[in-house]
Order: structure tokens, then C-alpha cells, then sequence
């Protein structure tokens, strides 16, 4: 998941270089709205960093005496397929990968 965040915040960071320069230009705050454009960079980045926070405490986590409940893998598994019907040609098919994995390395909920 991290390795996931940190590519998709090096694509975001390159593809709107222009637009970030922009609001960093005009002082930062309340810059995203200006344009959609400009929003769409802004969530693109954050996005990327939820990722790799979200990864950071599964790889702490794992670590942990505790396993992770599987339900987490499910969800993100769900999630993931739902990005993938609305936008197919997409980097959201990386997200099946650590899906996967937590379904496999994790120890089923009690109910």
C-alpha cells in the first residue's frame, strides 16, 4: 500500500506540476477550489497519501502480535472493485494486490 501511495502521489505530482505551482504561487489556502482542475490535483494527492498512511499501519500492524481481522481485506477488496467498474482504465487494479493479501494473511472475523 505504501509503494501503491507513493506512486500515485510521484504521477499526481507530475502531472499537475503546472497547477500545484499555480496555488503554491497564489499563498496555498483556498486554492483548490478555484478550478476543477485544481480540486481534482488536490484529491489526487491526498488520495495518494491516505494510501500510504493506511499502508504504513498495516505493515506496523502486521508486525504486531495481533492479526488483522479479514474483514479489512474484504472491504478493501469491495472498494477497489467498485473504483474499477466506475473508472476501468486506472491504476485502481494495484489495490486488488494488498486486498488479496490481507484476505489471505489475515485470521476470519468472529461473529
Amino acid at each position: 500500500m505504501i509503494v501503491i501511495g507513493l506512486l500515485h502521489t510521484g504521477v499526481g505530482l507530475q502531472a499537475f506540476r503546472s497547477r500545484l505551482a499555480d496555488m503554491f504561487a497564489e499563498g496555498l489556502v483556498d486554492t483548490a477550489d478555484a478550478s476543477a482542475d485544481r480540486g481534482f490535483a488536490f484529491w489526487f494527492l491526498a488520495c495518494g497519501l491516505v494510501w500510504m498512511i493506511l499502508g504504513a499501519f498495516i505493515d506496523w500492524a502486521e508486525r504486531s502480535p495481533h492479526e488483522l481481522p479479514r474483514f479489512l481485506g474484504w472491504i478493501l477488496l469491495a472498494f477497489a472493485s467498485l473504483l474499477i467498474l466506475v473508472m476501468p482504465v486506472s491504476g485502481m487494479w494495484l489495490l486488488l494486490i494488498p486486498a488479496v493479501g490481507l484476505i489471505a494473511k489475515s485470521r476470519p472475523s468472529k461473529a
